[in-house]
């Protein structure tokens, strides 16, 4: 289970009912240690820098709660590794300590379990971190770098 949330808040889940059998988007978690809303066009306009001009029309993004961002986008890693630290320069520039967890998601799982362990990426990059900005990646694209799933395949989202 997740330190940074203990269920999916609705607006997200309602993307996650989007995600279709051969769809890979990463979900991006973005983190912010005050209300990340006066940030959001900031946040999105360093996102957008990087997102090809095709896969503009399929990003979606959702403020989840006050301190939290939710984006589901396809991208490169290389995409990926650039608008993490664009988000992160951005955030620095308002000296909001930020973190960041980006995981793709697999087309052959299921896109609520893929959002459960980016939250547990988030825990990880939290800890990892602390009062220092930060962002971790979990993406198969990159082999050198991935950490595998393992660690990940036991949690579990609370039941009610």
């Amino acid at each position: 289970m997740s330190k940074s949330l203990k269920s999916i808040p609705p607006l997200i889940q309602e993307q996650l009912n989007t995600v279709g059998g051969y769809d890979d988007p990463c979900f991006i978690l973005i983190s912010a240690e005050k209300d990340i809303t006066p940030f959001i066009s900031a946040i999105d306009t360093a996102i957008d820098s990087e997102i090809e001009p095709d896969d503009m029309e399929f990003k979606r993004s959702v403020k989840a709660t006050d301190n939290l961002y939710f984006i589901m986008l396809y991208s490169e890693h290389e995409e990926l590794l650039n608008m993490a630290n664009k988000v992160l320069n951005v955030m620095s520039e308002s000296e909001v300590v930020t973190h960041i967890s980006v995981f793709r998601h697999n087309c052959l799982g299921e896109s609520n379990e893929t959002f459960l362990w980016s939250s547990l990426l988030l825990d990880e990059t939290r800890e990892e971190f602390g009062a220092k900005s930060g962002f971790k990646i979990n993406d198969p694209e990159n082999m050198d770098t991935w950490p595998g799933l393992e660690k990940y395949r036991t949690a579990a989202w609370p039941q009610a």
